[in-house]
């Protein structure tokens, strides 16, 4: 079955599945984090509740391994990576350009950053690793 980004399917996923399952391994990953970090935990599930998952940027993982001949399941762990890293590559342009955070809306700019730096670093290594 053809990946179409047209159609909203990602190989033999529906977007709505395909999220569900990106959001699933997202949930994972956090729970892997100390329990003492409920801090940055928090602020991290708030970082990525801010916006939900977006076609373009959910796609990718999903129409490689399907180029690859690989199934649709296999992405699910970079297509997680992926959404930790759009989202955080969004609150670091949002701060260096000095506006609103338009990623991060229920946190300051200091807890944003700091989500980031784990969403772009640490969490990624708990899902690929």
């Amino acid at each position: 079955m053809s990946a179409s980004v047209g159609t909203d399917t990602l190989g033999t996923l529906n977007f709505e599945q395909a999220s569900r399952l990106v959001q699933d391994r997202l949930r994972e990953a956090l729970q892997a984090l100390p329990a003492d970090a409920e801090v940055i935990n928090a602020a991290i599930d708030r970082l990525l509740a801010t916006r939900p998952d977006e076609l373009a940027m959910l796609a990718l993982p999903f129409l490689i391994a399907e180029i690859e001949g690989m199934g649709p399941h296999n992405a699910v762990p970079i297509a997680a990576a992926h959404r930790l890293w759009w989202t955080a590559a969004h609150v670091f342009d949002d701060v260096i350009d000095g506006g609103d955070l338009t990623y991060a809306e229920s946190l300051g700019p200091g807890e944003a950053v700091m989500a980031s730096v784990v969403c772009a670093s640490t969490l990624p290594l708990k899902i690929c690793c």
